[in-house]
This record gives structure tokens, C-alpha cells and sequence, in this order.
């Protein structure tokens, strides 16, 4: 990927790869159905409404606008000398938290200190203030600054620390809070335990044994026993802990030592309070402040975010009118979250510094090719694009309007939107971003820095029209499919075609063979005729969904599913669902016992065994006398619900696994630092993820950290095969020469003469050579293979991985055992494996002097045979069922349950 071609390249490998990881994952086993779903999925494209990415927004990131004086200037007037001491002067550690006296802040953040550090405590005063502006404006230090400068105030004057929580900061989530811990100790690191903070979550501990601790960090309360003995003046927190405080008998010290004194309440991502969400916020401030004894009055509210943010008017007039609504707008939010009149509530908007181009006169309307850009150097590049009127249109809208679809930026470069045009404006915008000047300083100024918002799809589900001659198939993979029995497909859930009106049913796979089935139930009209409707498996919560595709558990598992569930005396589990006794597949074929051929008409779903005006023959699969159903095709029991039917569906978790090694493809490496070590995972390329279910990112990050560790063995064992089959190669190129030569030697003699056995020397001659032209094998033993792992410098990261989050200690040669184990004691029969993926086969060297039974051979079974048959028992039989011998300390950290087994020979 080159990075020129940066956004070009993204898009088309994030809508590619999650295209075919997707319909690999989901398995069809219909091949016109599966061209059809990479007709629809894999187009390579970005179409809005197709494809599993929708339409990408794109904002300009120019520098915001600086105010004209410094800290070094501010310093002793709007902020006290102390406070802008200590922000330029942080702790060894902490020196990324460094805001400097010789910078310059910006103009939204100078503009909210003066508004909130203001002494007037008025009700005309503007005491609170709500922060608009975009991702890294410094939106923290608007509230932050001003609160510490009251507090320096404070402490200068008192000479002892400072008792009593004067300011809440509340965040949406726990990692919102714990990134706020490094820029509160840096900046508060000059002050000791006379300004302190505390950052109270679920995951405070009660006390913390360790006195050195503390002395480390003097301005942090860790514990919540300090923190009810001694509250500080700034507490961070959320609102189910702010909720917690208020009832909770032992926080009931804090309430105390803080009566009167709660002075800042901040709302940060304020977005994210809206509904009935807002509402419940609102009344919590206002017990609040009811249980810290004091009155709106004297509170100053903060609100800041990045979203909240007006559209473009078709003119500036229009523009101009719907910012004051949104200004108004916004105060009022603010006023009624904090109960407080609108008259104290200011809006503060951060504005981009815009870099000016040359005269609009000097320009053309010139629009030069892409790849043509892509070869000049990048100050050359800035020029051609500065004196381009499409171009510098397309720069002025970004800057104008802050935020624009590609579809928009299409239609303003070539007043067209079409899938040509939209590839085009990619790469114009890839070009825009790379091509730079340098200012008077020194300074390398981007002609049209981005920022692109990608947002991806998920798959809820398919849903099939019952018609076979449905006429949506026309012009797709389904119109000639002879494997694919019904109508259209739709990825959204609705009860009738679109266009033929045939009643639609929703489609299920079968996780063993992938065979398409639809999922019906069965029904009765006034008169007691029998009719199929649509039937839906349970919602399943995308964000939850299970993770582990690459380990299959063990369908006979003891383990229950469904706590208090057992199950019978045949392994088969019970269940008490009245609805499953209903439940019908419609089946494209017929193939085992309990299908049976049946009239359906096609836009009621009315059962007959006779034929039906607008209605077609189906195969039905019923549930056996135990309620169980099986596939069509393959036969396969569902003892538990959704374990072989299984929805046509694929979560955020599923496509975060494959976007995420995509998004780090396309971030640069990062450089070591000194004294660093290296190499270092992915080169150092990192991705933060925020999610609002704790348990589901939990769930995730296991769950990536356990798909790294088995990519990176599987592609060094790959790496060292693919080693050897060159080796292989070579020798073999070596003697190709002398087999050939003989060979030819041979056949001349073999013209003049007729001898038997020099026809056998021919014959084994030309095997020689077939053996030395066929593709070389690469072969490793399971031993040479660990031998080779635990020498790898990666080895290393995982051990130290599994001792911080698992509490495991394993050497390195356990670690090697347990890579190769968690590969390869399975044979999955669908998930994706070294051998399921067909790069790797197992070979069993005993096999190969097994004596063949004379059962076998009585019954005209070869050698050969016997050897295969005996491979395909410990593959799909052994192998499958986990009958192998692992270290019990292994099956703990595989990733998914598993019981090894034993087999037992009579």
C-alpha cells in the first residue's frame, strides 16, 4: 500500500475483505447463491446502499486558530503564574503531558477561560459554558485549566490541602475517565496533597496496603477509604458511581466533608445524554447538588463535544440563521440539563485556521489525472493543486462545512456521482493529502489534511421470497442458479417481496454442510388448514456475538448451554419449547428420511398435497418424535437451539476482526525509541476501540489477542513449509538435468531395441522425473517445529501477555507445545485452520507400515486405501472429538471449552 494512496486503499480492502470473510465465515453451500453474495457484498466499490461499508464522510483537519498570546503572557493575568508553572514543568514520565509556556492556546480554549474564570458570580454573568468543537482542539483544557487555576487560587491562599470534592467531572465510560489520570498528575505533580484528585469507578479498591504507593503519587486518592476519610477537590467519576454515592451509606463522608463546597460540575461527551438519558442526568444533578447543599447559582456546568454541530445552509444567509438556531439550541440543552437560566449559559465554538491559496485569478479549471500527480514530488504537487478551481472548490466546502460525504465531494469535483467518479475522488483526495508546502518557519503545511469517517455494516440476516420465479432474480447469480430453488434475497427483514409479492421466510444455514434452509412455522387458518408463516430465530445481539469461529466446541459437551439444562440418558438434551414442536425447514432437497415433498402457495405460505394455483412444490424437513430437526442435506441433529441452524448473520465483533489487522496495514510503523526494544507487535501500530458493553470488550479483546497468537504461528509455520519446498525445488532442479539426460539416452535406445527390461528402466526413469517436476512438498516434524517456536523473539511477547492477563507462567517450550496444540488438536469440520484452509495437511509417519487387515483386503480394499481410511478416522473421528492427549494446564487458556477424550477399544 503506498500512502499516496491511502483512503483509495482502505476502503477497497475494508469493503473487499470483509466481502470474503464474511461469506467464508457463513459458508453457503449453493454456489449460485454464493456468487450471488459476492455480487452483492464484494463489488470493490463504494455504491451507498451496497456492499458492507456505507458512504465514507470525510473533514478537513486544519490547525485550529491560535489566540494571539501565549501561556508565558497569560501567565500572572488570566491564569495564575503557579498553574502555568507546573504545565510546563511535568515529571520525569510524564513529559507527553507537557504544555508549554512558549505555546500559544487556542482561541475556543482562551475564550472559556475568561468566561469560566470569571470572579462575577452575577445571574447576568456567563458562568456555564458548553464546548463545541472537533476531536484533538484541546476540549479538556477549556474546563480543566480554569477549575485547577480556582483551585491554585485556593491553595496558595489556605497553605494545607484542599478538603471537600469542588468539582465533578462525569464521562460515559471508564476509559474516558482512566485517560484523564496521566494530565491530572502532570499538571498537579507542583502542588502535592494540596490539590488532589480521585478517579472513582467500579474499579477502585478499597484500600490499598501499600504506603509507598501513595507517597509515589501524593495528588491521587487510589483508594475509596482515603477517599471518604479525605475527599479532594476534584473527582472524577460517572454517573452510576455519582448514583452509588448518593444512597450509599459509606459514601456518606464525602457528602459530608463536601457540604457547600461543589463549585464545577463537567459533562463530558455530552452528545451521548440525549431521551430519556438526558432526563435522568438532569434529575441527578439536581440531587446533586441537593446532597452537597448548594443551588444551581453557584455552580458553573461545563458540556463539551465533537458532534454537536450544525448542517450547511444553501447560502450564507441560510448558513448564518442555522447557527444561531443551533446556538440557541444548544444553550437550552444546557440550561435544562444544569437548571439553570439560559442567560448563564454560553456557547463556545472551536474554528479551523485555514492556510490561504493564491488568487482565485491565477487559477484554471484544469483537473490533471491523478496518476499523473502521483508522480511529481509533493511541493510540486501543492502547486498544481492550488491553482485548480475543482480542487480548491472541493478544499473550501471541507473547510466550510467541517464534514462531506464522498457522494458530495463526487458531485462537486465532477458534477456526477456514479462508482467511476467516486474512485476518482479518492485518489484526488489521497493527492490533496499528500501534497505539502513549506511555510516562512519551516514548517510543512498539508494542502487538504483529512480525516475520513468509515462506517461499517453488519449482517442481521438474510431473508429468501419463497417463488421460484421471482422475478428480483433477473440479472443476478440467482436467475440461472440451478442449485438455488427460491426467489430474491434481502438482507433486511420483511414479510412480502418487493417484487412479486411471494411471502418471504427467513434463511438459515446448517453449520455442518452449509445447506440453505427456511425457517417456518407451522399454522392453522379459521378452517383448520394447515399453512407455513414466517418464523424468526431470537434477535441475537450483534455486539455479544461469540468470537471464537476458529474453535468449534464439543457438540457432546457436558457442559450445559442453558444453565440447569441436562441431558438424557442418549446424549440428546430435551427441551420444553412448545414452539420447536411447529417449527418447519423448506429444503432445496431431499435426502434424508424426514423430508417430504409439499404444495405451498407462494404468497400465503397454505399447505396442500395437492397443487395449488400460484403455488410450487417444496421439500419439508419435520421435527423427529424427540422435536429435533435435521438437515436435508447432511442429516445433522440440532440437539440445542441455533448449534446446526443457524441465521444468516455476522456482528460488529466478526467484522472488527477483520477491519482492524486492515486499519493497521495502512498506519505507519512506529519508529523505537532509544533504549527501546524490538521488534515490536505489528511494528508498533496500535488501535484503540471503544465499546458501551463492558463484558462484550472484554470478550473482544480476548478474543483478538487469541487470533493474533494463532495468525502469527500459523504464518511462521507456513514461512518455515514454504522454506523447505524451495529446498525441496532445488535439489530436485539438480538432478532434473541427469533423470532427463538418461531418460533420453534410454528412449534412443529403446528404438533400435526391443528389450523388456529396458522398457522398465524407461518406465521407472519417467517416474523419477514426474516425482522431480511435481510440486515439492515442504515437511516438518511436530518436534522440529516446537524446537523452532520456542527460539522465536515473539515467543516471548505472548508469555508475557498470558503472565499479565492469565496469571500463567509457562516456559518457552510450553508455550511452542501450546501454540502447536491449540492448532492442530482439532480438525474442525468448517472453521478456518491451517488444514481446513488447505496450506497445511497432517501426515502420520506410522501410518505408512500399518498392515492392512485382511478384512480390508478380502473386501478388494488396496494398501493405499487402508492407509487413507485410517487418516480420515484420526481427522474427522479422533481428531474431531478432541480424543488426544493435551496437558490439562493447556485446555484452561485454548479459548473455548474443551474435554479431551479417550477412546476405548473392545
Amino acid at each position: 500500500m503506498s500512502r499516496h494512496t491511502y483512503f483509495g486503499s482502505l476502503t477497497r480492502n475494508l469493503q473487499t475483505r470483509a466481502a470474503r470473510a464474511a461469506i467464508s465465515k457463513l459458508g453457503p453451500v449453493s454456489n449460485g447463491f454464493r456468487r450471488f453474495l459476492f455480487e452483492e457484498f464484494d463489488r470493490g466499490e463504494i455504491v451507498d446502499g451496497s456492499g458492507f461499508l456505507a458512504n465514507p464522510v470525510f473533514e478537513a483537519t486544519f490547525g485550529w486558530d491560535e489566540h494571539e498570546q501565549t501561556m508565558g503572557d497569560l501567565a500572572g493575568q488570566l491564569l495564575h503564574q503557579d498553574l502555568v508553572t507546573a504545565m510546563d514543568s511535568p515529571p520525569p514520565g510524564l513529559e507527553a503531558q507537557r504544555f508549554r509556556r512558549a505555546w500559544k492556546p487556542y482561541t475556543h480554549q482562551v475564550k472559556s477561560w475568561e468566561l469560566l474564570g470569571a470572579p462575577n458570580y452575577s445571574v447576568d454573568t456567563a458562568r456555564s459554558v458548553i464546548v463545541s468543537s472537533g476531536t484533538g482542539s484541546g476540549k479538556t483544557e477549556c474546563f480543566a485549566v480554569p477549575i485547577l487555576d480556582d483551585l491554585v487560587r485556593q491553595a496558595s491562599v489556605a497553605q494545607e490541602p484542599l478538603c471537600g470534592v469542588q468539582a465533578l467531572f462525569l464521562y460515559p465510560l471508564n476509559a474516558l475517565i482512566n485517560s484523564q489520570r496521566d494530565r491530572l498528575l502532570a499538571w498537579t505533580d507542583r502542588f502535592g496533597e494540596q490539590i488532589r484528585f480521585c478517579l472513582y469507578n467500579g474499579d477502585t479498591p478499597n484500600r490499598i496496603q501499600n504506603r509507598n504507593e501513595r507517597l509515589k503519587h501524593p495528588q491521587q486518592i487510589e483508594s475509596r477509604q482515603l477517599l471518604r476519610n479525605e475527599p479532594p477537590p476534584i473527582l472524577v467519576t460517572n454517573a452510576t458511581m455519582l448514583e452509588y454515592m448518593l444512597v450509599r451509606p459509606e459514601d456518606e463522608p464525602i457528602l459530608k466533608k463536601s457540604q457547600g463546597k461543589l463549585r464545577w460540575i463537567v459533562l463530558d461527551e455530552a452528545h451521548t445524554y440525549v431521551g430519556s438519558q438526558a432526563a435522568e442526568l438532569a434529575l441527578l444533578l439536581r440531587r446533586v447538588m441537593h446532597a452537597f447543599g448548594v443551588k444551581a447559582s453557584q455552580v458553573r456546568f461545563v458540556a463539551t463535544s465533537a458532534t454537536l454541530s450544525g448542517g450547511q445552509g444553501d447560502d450564507e444567509a441560510d448558513t448564518r440563521e442555522r447557527k444561531r438556531a443551533l446556538n440557541h439550541q444548544l444553550r437550552r440543552f444546557m440550561a435544562d440539563i444544569a437548571g439553570v437560566p439560559i442567560q448563564q449559559v454560553s456557547l463556545v465554538e472551536g474554528h479551523r485556521r485555514i492556510p490561504t491559496l493564491v488568487d482565485d485569478e491565477q487559477c484554471d479549471d484544469e483537473l490533471i489525472a491523478a496518476h499523473e500527480l502521483l508522480a511529481l514530488p509533493p511541493d510540486e504537487r501543492y502547486e498544481f493543486l492550488a491553482h485548480s478551481r475543482p480542487i480548491r472548490a472541493l478544499r473550501n466546502h471541507l473547510a466550510r462545512a467541517g464534514a462531506t460525504r464522498l457522494d458530495q465531494a463526487s458531485q462537486i469535483l465532477f458534477s456526477a456521482d456514479g462508482e467511476e467518479e467516486r474512485r476518482r475522488t479518492l485518489a484526488y483526495l489521497d493527492m490533496a493529502c499528500t501534497a505539502t508546502t513549506t511555510n516562512a518557519d519551516g514548517e510543512s503545511i498539508p494542502f487538504l489534511p483529512l480525516r475520513g469517517h468509515l462506517f461499517h455494516r453488519t449482517l442481521s440476516g438474510a431473508w429468501t421470497c419463497l417463488n421460484p420465479t421471482c422475478t428480483g432474480k433477473a440479472g443476478t447469480a440467482l436467475e440461472h442458479a440451478t442449485d438455488w430453488p427460491w426467489g430474491s434475497v434481502f438482507f433486511e427483514r420483511r414479510l412480502h417481496c418487493s417484487h412479486c409479492h411471494g411471502i418471504v421466510f427467513e434463511l438459515s444455514l446448517c453449520s455442518t454442510c452449509g445447506a440453505e434452509h427456511l425457517l417456518a412455522q407451522l399454522g392453522q387458518d379459521e378452517e383448520g388448514l394447515p399453512f407455513l408463516e414466517p418464523f424468526t430465530l431470537p434477535p441475537a445481539d450483534l455486539n455479544e456475538e461469540n468470537l471464537l469461529i476458529e474453535l468449534e466446541p464439543d457438540e457432546d459437551s457436558s457442559q450445559p448451554d442453558v444453565e440447569g439444562e441436562t441431558e438424557d440418558a442418549e446424549g440428546e438434551t430435551p427441551t420444553n419449547n412448545s414452539t420447536e414442536q411447529h417449527l418447519r425447514l423448506i429444503a432445496r432437497e431431499r435426502v434424508v428420511k424426514r423430508t417430504r415433498a409439499q404444495h405451498l402457495h407462494l404468497r400465503t405460505g397454505a399447505m396442500r398435497n395437492v397443487e395449488l394455483e400460484d403455488g410450487a412444490q417444496f421439500h419439508l424437513v419435520e421435527p423427529n418424535e424427540r422435536r429435533h430437526l435435521c438437515c436435508s442435506r447432511c442429516g445433522e441433529r440440532e440437539l440445542r437451539p441455533q448449534r446446526v441452524f443457524r441465521p444468516f448473520r455476522a456482528g460488529g465483533p466478526f467484522f472488527l476482526s477483520v477491519s482492524i489487522p486492515t486499519l493497521l496495514e495502512h498506519v505507519p510503523p512506529m519508529e523505537l525509541k532509544k533504549g527501546e526494544k524490538g521488534p515490536m507487535p505489528m511494528e508498533g501500530r496500535r488501535v484503540i476501540t471503544f465499546s458501551d458493553s463492558r463484558q462484550g470488550t472484554a470478550r473482544f479483546a480476548v478474543m483478538s489477542q487469541i487470533e493474533a497468537e494463532r495468525n502469527y504461528i500459523r504464518s511462521w509455520i507456513v514461512h518455515q513449509l514454504w522454506a523447505r519446498v524451495s529446498d525441496v525445488e532445488r535439489r530436485n532442479r539438480a538432478q532434473l538435468a541427469d533423470v532427463e539426460r538418461d531418460l533420453h539416452t534410454l528412449r534412443g535406445l529403446a528404438s533400435s531395441t526391443h528389450s523388456p527390461d529396458l522398457t522398465r528402466m524407461i518406465d521407472n526413469k519417467e517416474r523419477e522425473l514426474e516425482a522431480l517436476t511435481a510440486p515439492g512438498v515442504g515437511q516438518s516434524a511436530w518436534g522440529e517445529a516446537r524446537e523452532g517456536l520456542q527460539n522465536l523473539y515473539e515467543i516471548g511477547w505472548m508469555i508475557d501477555n498470558w503472565r499479565t492477563t492469565l496469571n500463567w507462567h509457562p516456559t518457552k517450550l510450553d508455550a511452542a507445545r501450546f501454540g502447536l496444540f491449540r492448532e492442530f488438536m482439532r480438525r474442525p469440520k468448517r472453521q478456518n485452520s491451517l488444514e481446513t484452509l488447505g496450506l497445511v495437511a497432517i501426515r502420520y509417519s506410522g501410518l505408512d507400515s500399518a498392515s492392512t487387515p485382511s478384512c480390508w483386503s478380502g473386501r478388494g480394499g488396496t494398501d493405499a486405501e487402508w492407509v487413507t481410511f485410517l487418516t480420515l478416522a484420526l481427522d474427522f473421528v479422533l481428531r474431531a472429538n478432541t480424543c488426544i492427549k493435551i496437558p490439562a494446564e493447556f485446555t484452561r487458556w485454548m479459548g473455548n471449552y474443551i474435554r479431551p477424550k479417550v477412546v476405548v477399544l473392545n
